[in-house]
């Protein structure tokens, strides 16, 4: 098997060499090798800018607008998880490029974790940050697109088809969970946002885990499992809770960026009024309707709930870190009355901004 590993990603290499770091429609395209984790690491070990840690299970990227590093680890048989950390200074599109006569035997589920550096912060230094889902089927790939000074956090988890019908009897993860529905249907993959706060706990120790780790020992990789297994679990009950529609994804790519940088203007714009679907429209290129349309096929929701939602996340945040006054955050988030900003707020956080700081 490795050696066949090692072949097909050796072929792959040859052939992805003329087409590494094109640039097109104001991307660098990278071409990605997403069959199986070992031909996922294989490839990236071989690319002609990167080095590799092995003790470590470290790949760091010698490209000067990629900065950061890949981690990598076996959990079990049939399950690998794969953490980078990276800073963008360019657009970076992911191309997927695997060998389609190799085996395709392994599903995808990946978890985004990203903010956007500002040039000037938004409010003392509190960043802006989000997180999504996806979950690829074998040999699928949805766009994925890096826009230039995004900090990222990403935790892929391979797992093979023999894993999943191991989880799906007797004790394992996935008796009885309504995710199954997905394995079984016709649907290539899924994809939704969640929130940071309630992601953190179960990333923030595989983070550590494996920045902290000199080798991938046997306490580094029981912790490692342990740590995976919580997350997963985190997954799977949060899957069975949104109640997630896989027609809710349906969207081409050529429209799924655009959609994307429509996202992108939103988070930038935060710290103020929502900016209208007028502004929006014109600066992306795209009819009112189809971004109303395909913004909620990618999100869930309207532009505008979307945007505050993220609006009323950033002011808790501000909130706990910041000494502030209520008058004068709702100011700065664009609310003439501080009682529409209170009442927003608790719409999305289930809590005013003044119990908060009653119990700060």
């Amino acid at each position: 098997m490795a050696k066949s590993i090692a072949k097909s990603v050796n072929n792959w290499i040859a052939k992805q060499s003329s087409k590494l770091l094109l640039f097109r429609g104001g991307f660098w395209e990278i071409p990605y090798m997403s069959n199986s984790p070992e031909a996922l690491v294989s490839s990236m070990i071989k690319m002609g800018f990167t080095s590799h840690k092995p003790l470590k299970q470290q790949i760091i990227s010698k490209l000067p607008f990629i900065k950061g590093s890949f981690y990598y680890a076996q959990i079990e048989k049939g399950l690998w998880l794969i953490n980078s950390q990276l800073v963008y200074r360019a657009n970076i599109n992911y191309i997927n490029a695997g060998e389609e006569k190799f085996a395709k035997d392994w599903f995808l589920l990946n978890l985004t974790v990203y903010g956007v550096q500002q040039k000037h912060s938004l409010i003392n230094g509190v960043p802006q940050t989000n997180c999504a889902w996806v979950l690829h089927k074998p040999g699928t790939w949805a766009t994925n697109c890096h826009f230039k000074s995004a900090e990222e956090q990403t935790f892929t988890f391979y797992f093979h088809r023999d894993w999943i019908l191991h989880q799906m009897k007797g004790n394992g993860l996935l008796v009885n969970s309504p995710i199954c529905h997905f394995f079984n249907s016709d649907a290539n993959f899924d994809i939704w946002v969640d929130t940071v706060a309630d992601c953190r706990p179960f990333f923030s120790g595989i983070t550590r885990n494996f920045v902290t780790a000199e080798s991938r020992d046997n306490d580094a990789n029981l912790e490692l499992r342990k740590l995976s297994y919580s997350m997963l679990n985190y997954f799977f009950t949060k899957y069975e809770l949104n109640n997630v529609s896989i027609d809710h994804f349906k969207v081409a790519d050529k429209t799924r960026v655009v959609i994307y940088k429509v996202e992108k203007l939103l988070l930038e714009r935060l710290t103020g009024r929502f900016p209208g679907l007028d502004f929006l429209t014109k600066e992306v290129g795209i009819s009112e309707t189809s971004l109303k349309i395909n913004f909620k096929l990618v999100f869930g929701s309207s532009p505008g709930l979307y945007f505050q939602e993220k609006q009323m996340y950033l002011a808790r945040e501000i909130i706990l870190q910041e000494s502030i006054k209520i008058k004068d955050l709702a100011q700065k988030m664009g609310y003439q009355n501080a009682s529409k900003f209170s009442a927003a707020f608790k719409k999305h956080n289930k809590i005013l901004p003044s119990e908060i700081l009653q119990q700060s």
